[in-house]
């Protein structure tokens, strides 16, 4: 990985968060007058936020444009509107209350919002109640979509913070937390920033009960956006008819970088709620940044009624994700209702060719949960494994499969048929190696693919100590086994220890057996002559002597 690249973004993001501090300043001289205004001009083209007649303000009488401490909405503010496409230039410093994309019931409409270089925008969100900074989607069933570039100098930018949010000793909040919220209760909403910086206190998509397809992506080499508290991906969940419907996306792309101070929760429900179900992260050729103790996918908060299930967080081309050295959780593992066991399942963290998950502390992986690695790397001093780790890569770090756990390397995969037959079910054997110590205590499942396309077992490949205990099942998906053939499932160049309690080895023809004489302290297995067979080639030998012998 590009080490000066990760050390730029850490650097950027702490002059951006220094500047925080400056904006306290700004936000003490906000009046409280808060005047609405609303945007009001349809014409095609590029308008000016600072023209006063291109706003309304509820008949106030006051010609200006939003400004110092103020409400602005832009969208079409009701049901049943036409779409719209707004292009809105923003010249000068200005210090909101709040952005809010209206939009209307069942429409449409796209923002885009210049903040042009060294110009900073601010909203600052009213104290303990809504509006929330910036928020789109107020109407259920709308669809907008808010394109937001700003200056890379740091400093400047859209700054969504109130710096009087601070928490007590109890760990509440003192003042509300500004947010910058995706699809407050609408739909398919976009935001997509694609230059320069963003800084918020908190970050939501996919805060109504019934939203869905909503979009936060952070894209751009000159891209960065921070954030200084929580990040909720499927903030609210909905009812449990609803939770499997609700893909809702946090995308970091094509060099952007990402920091988040708080906990990051992909899928997470909200006091009285199922959990977000079908929540996603994904890191594509860019690097995430986490800083917090509960960073967890498909996890929730402790009040939810059940834990979230098919949230998902992906690794791509050589993205980084560096966790800061805190634990990090595939599952849930803070939620203490007696439902979320049972409902916390398929969530999972895959991580790709040239991409790596780093510093992290303890990886957790919960029963019915998966670590999926396709070709990166997951760097953490200890995974403690009661889900699921399959595939391909590398884990740099100790881990420990216990009794619920499944180690599994390679894939199983349908191709579809388009003739309408029968499905061709595919296997992929491959390694994956461990730099640290391995210990099993669950169920391990290699496979043999004698014949096959790729390399002839699945195989583990321990450079510290290797302990064996649980279920170790061998399925051969290769050609037909044969007399002579030998198999290393594992290795442990820092000795092996244990035994597995039961091993389940693959059928084989008539007068084979398995010697697995050398599996315990090698790994390796044989297929040689059941013992009543070398009994009777023996005796069929000894017979053919003597008989030779009398015809002498």
């Amino acid at each position: 990985m590009n080490t000066a690249s990760l050390r730029r973004g850490i650097t950027q993001h702490k002059c951006i968060a220094a500047c925080i501090v400056g904006l306290a300043l700004l936000v003490g001289a906000a009046n409280s007058h808060a005047t609405v205004y609303t945007w009001t001009n349809n014409t095609p083209g590029v308008q000016v936020w600072e023209n006063a007649a291109n706003w309304t303000n509820g008949g106030s009488g006051i010609a200006y444009y939003p400004t110092n401490g103020d409400d602005a909405y832009i969208g079409n503010g009701g049901p049943s509107k036409p779409a719209q496409t707004y292009y809105i230039s923003i010249n000068n410093n200005v210090l909101l209350n709040s952005i809010m994309i209206e939009d209307g019931t069942f429409n449409t409409e796209t923002v885009t919002l210049d903040i042009k270089p060294g110009v900073t925008v601010s909203c600052v969100g009213d104290v303990n109640t809504t509006p929330p900074g910036f928020s789109t989607g107020q109407w259920p069933n709308a669809t907008s979509t808010v394109y937001i570039a700003s200056s890379t100098n740091a400093g400047t930018g859209l700054y969504v913070v109130n710096t009087n949010s601070l928490l007590d000793a109890q760990g509440n909040f003192t003042n509300q937390p500004a947010s910058l919220l995706v699809a407050r209760n609408g739909s398919s909403d976009y935001v997509i920033i694609t230059n320069g910086n963003v800084v918020v206190n908190q970050t939501k998509i996919g805060n109504g009960s019934n939203t869905s397809n909503d979009w936060l992506i952070i894209s751009g080499v000159n891209t960065y956006y921070s954030n200084t508290q929580n990040v909720a991906v499927n903030n609210k969940g909905g009812t449990s008819a609803q939770a499997s419907q609700e893909q809702n996306y946090l995308v970091v792309s094509n060099s952007a970088s990402m920091t988040v101070l708080g906990a990051l929760m992909v899928g997470v429900g909200n006091v009285g709620s199922v959990n977000g179900n079908g929540a996603n992260l994904v890191i594509d050729n860019a690097r995430l940044f986490t800083y917090s103790t509960t960073n967890v996918i498909g996890g929730g908060g402790n009040n939810a009624i059940a834990g979230g299930s098919n949230n998902t967080a992906v690794v791509r081309n050589g993205g980084v994700w560096d966790n800061g050295g805190q634990n990090m959780s595939i599952g849930n593992v803070i939620n203490t209702n007696a439902n979320a066991s049972t409902q916390n399942i398929n969530n999972s963290l895959s991580i790709y060719t040239a991409s790596a998950v780093q510093h992290v502390s303890t990886l957790t992986i919960t029963t019915n949960n998966i670590l999926n690695l396709q070709g990166g790397i997951l760097s953490a001093n200890l995974t403690t494994n009661f889900g699921t780790v399959q595939g391909f890569g590398s884990i740099a770090g100790n881990v420990i499969n216990f009794s619920t756990a499944a180690t599994t390397p390679g894939s199983v995969s349908l191709v579809y048929d388009p003739l309408g037959f029968t499905d061709i079910t595919v296997y992929t054997t491959a390694t994956i190696a461990f730099s640290n110590n391995l210990t099993l205590a669950g169920t391990t499942i290699l496979k043999l693919q004698k014949g096959g396309p790729g390399q002839l077992n699945d195989f583990l490949n321990v450079f510290g100590g290797l302990t064996l205990g649980g279920t170790l099942s061998v399925t051969n998906v290769g050609t037909d086994l044969a007399y002579g053939d030998q198999f290393t499932l594992f290795s442990g160049l820092g000795g092996i220890t244990g035994s597995f309690t039961t091993t389940n080895m693959p059928s084989l023809d008539p007068g084979l057996s398995w010697n697995t004489s050398e599996l315990g302290s090698q790994g390796v297995i044989t297929v040689i002559p059941e013992p009543s067979t070398l009994v009777l080639v023996g005796a069929a030998l000894g017979f053919v002597t003597v008989i030779r012998r009398r015809r002498s």
